[in-house]
Parts: structure tokens; C-alpha cells; sequence
């Protein structure tokens, strides 16, 4: 029987495994990120795609903390680490040690991340208990007003969790769909606005 090391379960070939690789890997995002962000979203992102194992991730932040890389602010929201001035430096001065294809791959990560998480916070679908059944109201938030709000009736909560999990999926493609159906009521309307 063969045991995976713990400090190497996880990773992909050509994941960080060096301690100080880990550790500028984290100063490096933060740098790029240009935000602070919450232990769970740096931990989400550096774990993606098995660039880097959750333990030496653990270990990293822990000795920038101690090592005056990292601060913590607390917010509305938690805990978040802010790159200090010396996290910077870091970043800048041994970026080169952490290979390409891993910084590449970690921005990539870090850019979905925090678009996914936006999409999260702009689009939602609110569940209510009716007389008959639910009402469920998927909305995608923009400035200003809404660009959708559309209501339906579903007999089933386990039918609207189902239509959530699609919408949150991809509200875009929700929305999409929908000016689809329309297109033909709205190129009449625009050709009539001509004769």
C-alpha cells in the first residue's frame, strides 16, 4: 500500500511543494489581486487546479503573518489578509522562484474567482413559500435597475432549487435564452419604427 505524503496530497505535477515557493506564491496573488482577501477565498484560489497543497498553503500564510508579510483587518465580512509594504518587496524580489506557468495559472484562478463571486453577489434567486406552492424570482442586478427580474410559479421546492442551482450556473445564458424568445416581437418593433 502506497501513502501519500501530506504535505504533497493534491497537487499536479509541477505544483509548489518548497516552503518559501508557497510563501511568495501567496505575496505574489495578494500583489496582483490588488485586494484583501479572506483565508478561505487565497485558499480556494492557490488550491486550484493542484498548484498548491492545503497544508503548505496553512504553513505559508501562518509564517507571513509572523514574518510581517501578511496583516489581518477585520471587516464587515471576517478576517482579511493586506499585503504589507515587506509582502511587497517579497513579491517583486523572488517572484522569479515561483514558475511561470504557476503564476499564470494562479491569476487566471484568482481573476475566475473573484468573477464568480461577483456574479454571485449581482445574481440571485430568492425562493418564497405561496398558497399553492413556491414563487421563485431570478434576478440579475446591474447599476441602476435590474436587467432581469422574472418571477414563476413552481409547484415543488425541490423544483426551484433545481431552477437556482441552473440560474446561478449561468445567468447569462438564463438571460440570453430569454431575449431569444423575444427577438422576433423585438426586430418587428425596430423595423416598424421605419415605415
Amino acid at each position: 500500500m502506497e501513502f501519500q505524503n501530506a504535505f504533497t496530497a493534491g497537487l499536479r505535477p509541477g505544483g509548489l511543494t518548497n516552503d518559501l515557493e508557497v510563501q511568495v506564491f501567496v505575496c505574489y496573488l495578494l500583489k496582483h489581486i490588488g485586494i484583501p482577501a479572506t483565508f478561505d477565498q487565497l485558499g480556494e484560489i492557490v488550491q486550484t487546479d493542484g498548484m498548491v497543497n492545503y497544508f503548505e498553503f496553512v504553513s505559508a500564510v501562518s509564517q507571513l503573518k509572523q514574518g510581517g508579510q501578511l496583516s489581518v483587518s477585520q471587516t464587515d465580512s471576517g478576517e482579511v489578509y493586506v499585503l504589507t509594504q515587506k509582502g511587497k518587496m517579497t513579491a517583486e524580489s523572488f517572484e522569479h522562484l515561483v514558475p511561470l506557468s504557476i503564476r499564470e495559472r494562479g491569476l487566471e484562478a484568482s481573476a475566475s474567482y473573484f468573477a464568480h463571486q461577483r456574479m454571485l453577489e449581482e445574481n440571485y434567486a430568492e425562493i418564497v413559500k405561496v398558497q399553492d406552492g413556491y414563487q421563485i424570482t431570478l434576478v440579475i442586478s446591474d447599476v441602476g435597475s435590474d436587467l432581469m427580474r422574472l418571477s414563476l410559479f413552481i409547484p415543488k421546492e425541490k423544483q426551484c432549487e433545481a431552477i437556482r442551482r441552473a440560474f446561478m450556473k449561468d445567468p447569462v445564458r438564463v438571460y440570453q435564452s430569454i431575449l431569444a424568445l423575444f427577438q422576433d416581437a423585438i426586430n418587428s418593433e425596430d423595423e416598424s419604427m421605419f415605415l
